[in-house]
């Protein structure tokens, strides 16, 4: 295999992974997961979370002092983390219940995806702390601020994380 051919494959590889086009040669692209089906980018109403009778304790008191607070204006940045790629950390700006922006950090470019409001971030922690081996968060008023997910104990390397920070207005 020749190196132009590795480059152009790895780089087709990365942007697959990263969600990214890149060009490969003149006239040609690689689209990327950012084009599936369902993935749509701001504006879109915030999906609103309802908490369940089946909700891990936690879960329901750190939802309870969140939504207490009455926050409807909010920019939320989340670094995803994991034993994977880099990836960007994500900005979600979210006014009057509609999520209006989602960037990546320093970028101004819209991506063509959804965005990590609080709602979100406690429909993921539902998930987990209903099926996941072993859930970690810490919660700063309500703001799910560090979280840890391994979903298979017996699995090395697929654990998942999420670093957030919450500015208001």
């Amino acid at each position: 295999m020749t190196r132009l051919l590795r480059t152009t494959l790895l780089t087709a590889l990365v942007a697959a992974l990263l969600g990214l086009v890149v060009p490969t040669a003149p006239g040609s692209a690689v689209a990327a997961s950012a084009a599936l089906p369902g993935r749509t980018g701001a504006p879109y109403p915030v999906q609103p979370f309802v908490p369940a009778a089946s909700d891990a304790d936690e879960l329901a008191r750190a939802w309870a002092r969140w939504s207490k607070r009455g926050v409807k204006r909010y920019t939320i940045t989340v670094l995803r983390t994991c034993y994977c790629l880099p990836r960007k950390p994500v900005v979600t700006k979210v006014r009057g219940g509609r999520v209006v922006s989602v960037t990546h950090e320093g970028k101004p470019a819209q991506l063509k995806r959804r965005g990590f409001e609080v709602e979100r971030l406690y429909r993921v922690l539902r998930r987990a702390y209903a099926k996941a081996a072993e859930v970690r968060v810490t919660y700063r008023r309500g703001v799910p601020v560090s979280v840890y997910i391994d979903r298979d104990a017996r699995i090395a390397d697929e654990e998942r994380g999420f670093i957030v920070t919450l500015r208001r207005g």
